[in-house]
């Protein structure tokens, strides 16, 4: 099996599959930090309150 690529930048398709597959583990990767971020900050926010009252 031979690949005859016309120079146009083109892709074999496992490539093309294996990079879709990364990005959307990436996308995956990044909604769990923001969401860990996000939860950081709430807790962080309630502490200080916390502190603040007592």
């Amino acid at each position: 099996m031979t690949y005859s690529g016309t120079g146009s930048g083109s892709a074999p398709a496992y490539r093309s599959r294996a990079k879709a597959g990364q990005a959307s583990k990436v996308a995956e990767n990044s909604g769990i930090l923001a969401v860990s971020a996000g939860l950081v900050g709430v807790v962080s926010y309630v502490c200080t309150l916390l502190r603040r009252n007592a």
